[in-house]
């Protein structure tokens, strides 16, 4: 299944996020708001780009920024549910 097909599909909230020195795909801001375009009915979506982080974010040096984004960003959620 193609990312495409799968991402329009997502109807809950999104949080993308993509390393600042991603090498895999391309991570500047119009790349990140065409990758917004592919979840056209997720109810709100935010793009991130982590600072000082390339490919697997979650696992760079900065992980726990990351994890501490991804998580308030689940807070906010439940808090506006």
């Amino acid at each position: 299944m193609k990312f495409t097909e799968v991402s329009e599909r997502v109807c809950v909230p999104v949080q993308y996020t993509l390393g600042e020195y991603e090498q895999v795909t391309k991570a500047d801001w119009p790349a990140l708001e065409e990758i917004r375009g592919c979840f056209p009915n997720a109810e709100r979506i935010v793009m991130q780009r982590q600072l000082g982080a390339s490919h697997n974010v979650s696992l760079h040096r900065v992980a726990r920024a990351y994890h501490l984004r991804a998580l308030a960003f689940f807070d906010e959620i439940l808090a506006l549910s």
